[in-house]
C-alpha cells in the first residue's frame, strides 16, 4: 500500500532547510549587533576620555589665568607670567601673554591674553582673551626607513 503524495503540501525537508536558514540569519544578525554595540561603546569611552582631558586642561588654564590676574598691577602680572612659563610680547600699549596647557599626547590648549594700559594700571578689567583654542601636534614618528643594499 503506497501512499499518495499530496500535490500542495510542503515536505519535511523544506521546513528543516527554512528553519536552519532562519537560525543562521538570526545568529549572523546577533553577531553583527554585538560587534556594532561594542564598537559604539569603545567610541563613547574614547569620546568621554577626550572631553574629560579637555575640561581638565581648560580648568588648569583658567587657574593659571586666575593666578596671573591676582597681581596688583601689570608689571607684577608680567613678572608672574614669566615665572609661570608664559611668553610675552608687546604691541604698543598692549601686552600679549601666551601659554600652552597640554591636553593629551597630540593636543595642546593654546591661550593668548591681551592686556591694555601702562605698567601702573591694575590688570583687573583690562584684559581680554584673544585665543583659547586646541592645537593638534603631530606625535613623534619612529624612523621606519629600511636599510637596503644600494648599488655603488
Amino acid at each position: 500500500m503506497l501512499r499518495k503524495r499530496g500535490a500542495g503540501g510542503i515536505g519535511l525537508g523544506a521546513v528543516s532547510i527554512l528553519a536552519v536558514f532562519v537560525v543562521l540569519c538570526m545568529t549572523v544578525f546577533s553577531i553583527l549587533s554585538f560587534t556594532s554595540a561594542r564598537a559604539d561603546q569603545k567610541l563613547s569611552e574614547k569620546n568621554a576620555q577626550a572631553v574629560q582631558e579637555y575640561y581638565q586642561a581648560e580648568s588648569e588654564a583658567e587657574e593659571q589665568l586666575g593666578i596671573l590676574l591676582g597681581e596688583k598691577n601689570i608689571e607684577d602680572f608680567l613678572k608672574a607670567a614669566v615665572q609661570e612659563g608664559c611668553e610675552i610680547s608687546n604691541e604698543g600699549q598692549n601686552h600679549i601673554v601666551n601659554y600652552v596647557i597640554k591636553v593629551n599626547e597630540i593636543q595642546d590648549l593654546y591661550v593668548e591674553i591681551a592686556l591694555t594700559g601702562d605698567n601702573q594700571d591694575s590688570p583687573q578689567g583690562r584684559w581680554s582673551k584673544q585665543k583659547w583654542e586646541i592645537h593638534v601636534t603631530e606625535p613623534e614618528q619612529a624612523d621606519e626607513t629600511l636599510n637596503v643594499l644600494k648599488k655603488e
